[in-house]
């Protein structure tokens, strides 16, 4: 009997697909999603509560929608004795204008700066919403607004958000120094215990302060404890950047809003036009104030003063969220093997701190404890670079940044992948099609220079099976285990990746 035909099988016209069963292939896992935690303006959108619920947005539109806006710090006039470049003088008299601690918010600036850096997606944990101002200054006081209790509500909330791989905070520098000791190192440790996530942290005081950067450093390293540490990194200091123009900030962010108080230090007796106009700023309607706020630049010099110091606070910024930008541009352009560091960061004008050389020698490596901090350096015609890729264990083979995000993509991609394999036999046949499976993936990553060696076997192994990485005992509890090594900073000196599954039947 003659074998049918191409013709005598397809009877009407048409595309036919005839599917091919392809063997199972490790795909990476997205390696730079932050999850931001803090306080927003809104925590509700459309009457949708958003309330420790992580949100993914894949813009600061999307943000704005969902959170609302940035929102510029109330600011006070502090008297101080002499003058310096953070004063205003007001008759004889010298003030510095310093923002209302209550009202100092950093998670939406921060989510700002993560876009202008090349993020893409991110997941947003709103854990409250701003609170009032009140006359507390800033300076080493913490906002009363902000709490240990809530942000702590919001990270666990990331435990059942598996896709985030790096966690960052941005108002913890606003706790005291006691609470941001316990939310860091909460962070670690979930960090750790999913081996899923990086965390990314801010040094407090960072910024104006007049301690020295030594003693900022010193001060900061017992807060993050010993435990967990190369699943974090932490940079130093804090950023100038350019996310508040002239327009930006006008006189209701002064003595808490109340435009009535104006006269008081605007010297209005100098211009018989300023007066007119003070006398109109209580009444204002929101479509005034802004020509209103533009004719007191013109008019008076100390008002256009006020303004550029305010803008000089407001525009100091933690750095977490632009670097976090800066590590998911490396990313996506080379690979999570790839150091996010010597990165210009955009948007960012100056350093409220220059660092020496010989201050990052001490930040690198600290001869006591073993935590590294990565210093932010300002190079002429380079801009503002991240010169550093160090994890906080700064003392061990997981010291820097690349290795230890490597090793989180890897396992996480290889557990993801060992799923299409929960309901086969743990035998023989299954082990050799895993290896396969593996090998492919981690010859494609030596290929793009994610693994260091001139040939694959010096760069990374794969092991699975009886007598390898099971006993017999293993294979009766159902127990798949799967051991790599990767080459990730010499070769053939393997870091050690365990992965298990409990197989099902």
């Amino acid at each position: 009997m003659k074998k049918p035909t191409r013709s005598r099988l397809v009877k009407t016209p048409g595309v036919y697909i005839k599917e091919i069963n392809l063997p199972s292939v490790v795909v990476g896992v997205p390696t730079a999603i932050p999850a931001f935690i803090g306080y927003t303006r809104h925590s509700s959108w459309d009457g949708q509560s958003w309330l420790n619920q992580p949100v993914k947005i894949g813009s600061y539109q999307d943000f704005i929608a969902h959170f609302g806006a940035s929102q510029p710090p109330y600011f006070y006039f502090n008297p101080e004795h002499r003058a310096t470049s953070h004063t205003v003088q007001i008759a004889n008299q010298y003030f510095s204008l310093l923002p209302c601690a209550d009202s100092r918010y950093y998670l939406a600036d921060a989510v700002k700066l993560f876009f202008q850096n090349g993020g893409r997606q991110a997941y947003i944990v709103s854990v409250g919403e701003f609170g009032k101002a009140s006359n507390q200054l800033l300076g080493l006081e913490p906002n009363r607004h902000i709490q240990l209790s809530s942000l702590m509500q919001g990270l666990a909330a990331l435990k059942h958000c598996p896709e985030p791989s790096l966690y960052l905070c941005p108002d913890a520098i606003a706790l005291s120094d006691n609470d941001y000791a316990k939310l860091v190192q909460a962070m670690l440790a979930q960090a750790a215990e999913l081996d899923s996530a990086f965390c990314v942290f801010d040094v407090p005081g960072g910024g104006y302060d007049a301690m020295p950067i030594d003693d900022v450093a010193s001060r900061f390293r017992p807060l993050v404890g010993q435990q967990h540490l190369s699943y974090g990194a932490a940079y130093l200091p804090f950023i100038n950047t350019a996310l508040y123009g002239q327009d930006d900030i006008t006189y209701r962010q002064f003595q808490g809003g109340n435009s009535k108080g104006l006269g008081e230090w605007l010297n209005p007796g100098v211009e018989p036009k300023l007066q007119v106009l003070i006398d109109k700023l209580p009444y204002a309607d929101k479509s005034e104030q802004l020509n209103y706020h533009r004719a007191l630049l013109v008019l008076s010099p100390i008002y256009y003063r006020c303004i550029e110091l305010a803008r000089q606070w407001a525009n100091l910024q933690p750095a977490s969220g632009a670097i976090c930008g800066c590590y998911t541009m490396q990313d996506n352009n080379y690979g999570v093997w790839k150091a996010p560091a010597n990165i210009s960061l955009s948007n960012v004008v100056s350093l409220p701190i220059n660092i020496t050389h010989q201050q990052q020698e001490t930040l690198n490596l600290d001869a006591v404890s073993g935590i590294s901090i990565n210093a932010l350096r300002i190079f002429v015609g380079q801009g503002v670079l991240i010169w550093g890729a160090r994890t906080l264990a700064g003392n061990s083979e997981w010291r820097y940044v690349p290795v230890r995000r490597t090793a989180i993509y890897v396992k996480q991609s290889l557990q993801t992948a060992l799923k299409a394999f929960v309901f086969e036999n743990n035998d023989a046949h299954t082990w050799i099609s895993i290896r396969a499976m593996i090998d492919s993936f981690l010859q494609g990553m030596w290929r793009q220079g994610g693994l260091c060696g001139a040939k694959a076997e010096d760069a990374y192994y794969v092991q699975v099976g009886l007598g390898q990485t099971m006993s017999a005992q293993d294979i009766l509890d159902k127990r798949l285990i799967v051991q790599v090594g990767l080459a990730l900073t010499r070769p053939a000196e393997f870091l050690l990746i365990k992965v298990e599954q409990q197989q099902a039947g």
